[in-house]
């Protein structure tokens, strides 16, 4: 196994790590606006309320497909109807909370939670992301 290709070969992969860290910061902030604080972002919903703790797997499926959401379509009116499912997909729905909750590293797991997700993100922002890479 090669070790440390990227940092041996830094230029040839310094403007696609560039572009994915600008985007991953793009994405939070996004994030950071539609739940209008960064103090929310990765962390689930119970009782309508934040959860304080930082939910890691939960905040890997929202950068995977805010990173592919096309931006024109998040409006006031989506990022509500987004807000309002994503707290009825964590508190309602048994597979998804239990996909980050429980066994995050199992792979029915990971398949609950970039769907569910998928689904989340073309309905309320009318898109049609198709790619959750664990179907």
């Amino acid at each position: 196994m090669r070790w440390g290709v990227i940092t041996k070969d830094w230029k040839r992969y310094e403007g696609d790590v560039d572009g994915i860290y600008k985007r991953m910061n793009h994405s939070i902030e996004t994030l950071k606006n539609i739940f209008g604080d960064y103090v929310i972002v990765g962390r689930k919903f119970t009782e309508g309320q934040p959860e304080k703790r930082f939910n890691r797997v939960l905040f890997e499926v929202q950068m995977f497909f805010f990173i592919h959401l096309n931006e024109q379509l998040i409006t006031d009116a989506t990022s509500k109807v987004f807000t309002d499912n994503f707290i009825a997909l964590c508190q309602n729905d048994y597979d998804f909370r239990n996909s980050i909750e429980a066994s995050t590293k199992n792979i029915d797991n990971y398949r609950i939670r970039f769907s569910k997700f998928q689904d989340l993100i073309n309905n309320s922002f009318g898109d049609n992301i198709n790619v959750n890479p664990f179907k």
